[in-house]
């Protein structure tokens, strides 16, 4: 299993931000800033090549970093909050695998188009079923909990270890700084920024909330 997962220096800054209010939170959809007015620590989805027995399987994750300059935020940003202490801070991390590619004719990729949306809507998707190319077809990628069983499907030679943002605990609720699923984006909703942990767990049971002890 390859990982990219945050290590020393970018605990520290996590932590930091545990110690230190920032005096903003920015988001777009594509990064989250800790705005200090001197500095600010950048929060952003990256593109990374995972490892996959397929050539053109893609990942993302989210990595932060320090910026000594200020940051001045573009027309686009939203502002989430300003002198909010952040309580508590949980790394979110999950594990990526990847299906062998499969080729279909047209009317099998048709009816199982059908039947994998059907299944994610009643949240019942079955893993062996992706594993045999019975979903899409061609490549399939699947999230799920790094200690969860379902692991023990795929072949680990080809899975990634992802950390792929921060759940940052906020007056009680919770501002999800991580990217919800492998594709571009943070799971920050204009207007509904902070959340219940209910409603992340339940909502993204594919992610472990790895608590940072300060």
């Amino acid at each position: 299993m390859k990982k990219y997962i945050y290590g020393k220096k970018d605990i520290k800054l996590i932590k930091f931000l545990i110690d230190n209010t920032p005096k903003k939170i920015w988001h777009t959809y594509s990064y989250c800033v800790f705005d200090y007015d001197k500095f600010h620590i950048l929060l952003e989805c990256v593109f990374i090549k995972p490892k996959s027995q397929n050539k053109f399987d893609e990942a993302f994750i989210s990595e932060i970093s320090y910026k000594k300059n200020k940051f001045i935020p573009p027309k686009d940003m939203d502002l989430v909050c300003e002198n909010k202490k952040i309580d508590e801070a949980y790394i979110v991390r999950t594990v990526l695998c990847f299906s062998d590619y499969i080729s279909y004719k047209r009317t099998e990729r048709i009816k199982n188009k059908i039947i994998y949306k059907f299944k994610k809507i009643l949240k019942r998707t079955n893993v062996t079923d992706m594993i045999k190319g019975r979903t899409l077809g061609v490549s399939e990628e699947y999230m799920c909990h790094p200690d969860s069983d379902e692991l023990e499907d795929f072949n680990l030679k080809y899975a990634n270890l992802l950390d792929v943002g921060l759940l940052l605990k906020i007056n009680n609720k919770y501002l999800g700084a991580f990217l919800p699923a492998n594709t571009y984006g943070f799971c920050i909703n204009k207007g509904n920024y902070f959340r219940t942990i209910k409603e992340f767990t339940e909502e993204f049971g594919e992610f472990k909330y790895i608590k940072i002890d300060v």
